[in-house]
């Protein structure tokens, strides 16, 4: 809830073209529809210093107890007995755990969630919240695991009126393990197995943790689904047109692996032929490229067509540091009917080849899984789960 990862992206990426869609997420470098404006269509992903979420060496989703290493979050801990843990967790949680769900509304919830590195001290940020949030300290003299913690309280939901909060700092990144919980809903037990488990670990890259999860991402309801590394999170965009996913490296606070998608209408019925050409066009023009933008047919679940590994040919501009970390961006483009499409990017930003191979070998294995189909239909009304 109070993770502030809209503000902590840096980028460094050309101007899009006038009527790009704006999606108020810092990096993100929307697609504009072809249909509008046939020869400056295009997408971008930026050229850019990024940070967001983390990774994990966890067990998979659903696991009840036991304790689990998130090595990339910096961060092990024991997983409350009874509680399940949930598979939809976004950028800026490490972990969710709940009580109730499935057909039964959800009577709790226990996530644990980690900020972009901030020069703020705990007191700073622990009056930040007060202001922003109507935060109340309970406790100004917690600990966890051997660092000063606060815990607060904050006015909670309709459902969940019970909402506290512990807020920790750990180097230049803030923690906060928040407590979402129906008024008789028993939450103690998995409270205290969470603090008493809680330990510091060091960080790691996460190079050494991009393992593809046994369940597949799935976006657009179902519309475009592929396998990637359990270390992915989505934005919470909450958009039905447009989809961000990440994976960073909390030792920086950068954006290692970065996938933007989105559905696009085509009303006035284009070639795919016209399709590509004015996407390649728009392509070499954002990033400066020398050559022209070459698509060529994937083989896989779902055909598609892939360019080959972009690098921008772009400046930093004046006065900045020379960019250590150079993104490599590959472009996709899948036909779903006549009427619509979808592109989509990856981008890698790492600053050692060693890496770049390991990422961009992740990114071909994601690539071989994609498929593009119909939207899974519409749940009747009345019907959950």
């Amino acid at each position: 809830m109070f993770t502030r990862q809209r503000r902590f992206l840096k980028r460094n990426s050309p101007s899009l073209p006038d009527g790009v869609t704006t999606v108020p997420v810092s990096n993100i470098r929307p697609i504009r529809s072809l249909t509008r404006r046939p020869n400056l269509a295009g997408v971008l992903v930026c050229f850019l210093l990024l940070a967001s979420s983390g990774t994990t060496r966890a067990a998979p989703p659903g696991t009840t107890a036991g304790r689990i290493d998130f090595p990339t979050f910096g961060l092990s801990v024991a997983s409350p007995a009874g509680w399940r843990r949930a598979t939809d967790v976004t950028l800026g949680q490490v972990a969710r755990w709940e009580r109730g769900g499935g057909k039964q509304p959800v009577r709790a919830s226990l996530v644990i969630e980690i900020e972009p590195g901030t020069r703020l001290t705990l007191a700073q940020r622990v009056a930040q919240l007060q202001r922003l949030f109507r935060g109340k300290v309970l406790d100004a003299h917690a600990m966890l695991d051997g660092m000063p913690a606060v815990r607060m309280k904050f006015p909670g939901s309709t459902s969940l009126p019970r909402h506290d909060v512990l807020v920790a700092k750990r180097e230049a990144h803030m923690y906060l393990l928040e407590l979402h919980a129906a008024m008789d809903a028993k939450t103690d037990d998995a409270w205290h197995t969470l603090l008493k488990g809680w330990k510091w670990i060091p960080f790691e890259s996460p190079v050494g943790h991009l393992q593809l999860a046994l369940q597949p991402v799935s976006l657009f309801d179902g519309l475009m689904t592929f396998q990637a590394p359990e270390v992915l999170r989505p934005f919470p965009l909450g958009s039905q047109t447009q989809a961000k996913l990440a994976v960073v490296d909390y030792r920086t606070d950068i954006m290692a692996l970065d996938i933007d998608a989105q559905v696009l209408p085509n009303p006035g019925h284009l070639t795919l032929d016209q399709l590509k050409a004015s996407y390649a066009a728009q392509v070499q023009q954002l990033l400066k490229l020398n050559t022209p933008v070459v698509w060529k047919e994937r083989a896989g679940k779902t055909p598609f067509f892939l360019t080959d590994i972009l690098v921008p040919n772009l400046t930093p501009p004046a006065g900045s540091p020379a960019m250590l970390y150079k993104p490599e961006m590959r472009y996709g483009l899948a036909p779903v009917n006549k009427d619509r499409l979808i592109l989509f990017a990856f981008v890698v930003t790492v600053s050692s080849d060693e890496e770049r191979k390991v990422y961009q070998a992740t990114v071909d294995r994601m690539l071989d899984s994609i498929a593009v189909g119909s939207p899974r239909p519409a749940k009747p009304a009345g019907k959950t789960g």
